[in-house]
């Protein structure tokens, strides 16, 4: 698994989700995971709740994933989780999203 740009929400959870030992970044590629959010405008309150429990479910399934491809324990993961957590390619090896990062040479 490769990450070029940026891997954020969704795409950062597929990156952890890559064979081990062969989850890999560049340099200057930029990691972002967050709790699960959900868009609830003008609906029924039964919707609301609906759409409510839907995201705590989701939210929950995140986390367990996270944990198990990081190897973070699920009350770590949740505390990161409390807002966008922004990471260079050197903590996202640290936070245990991918395993190497590749360092151009300069020219």
């Amino acid at each position: 698994t490769y990450v070029l740009g940026r891997a954020c929400s969704m795409a950062s959870i597929l990156a952890a989700a890559g064979e081990p030992g062969h989850r890999i970044a560049y340099e200057n590629a930029r990691f972002m995971v967050h709790e699960a959010s959900t868009f609830i405008s003008k609906q029924k309150v039964t919707e609301v709740k609906v759409r409510f429990n839907e995201t705590l479910y989701r939210n929950s399934v995140l986390i367990e994933l996270l944990s198990k491809h990081t190897g973070k324990s699920i009350e770590s993961i949740q505390k990161t989780f409390d807002r966008d957590h922004w990471m260079s390619a050197d903590q996202a090896v640290e936070f245990g999203l991918i395993d190497t990062v590749i360092r151009t040479k300069p020219s």
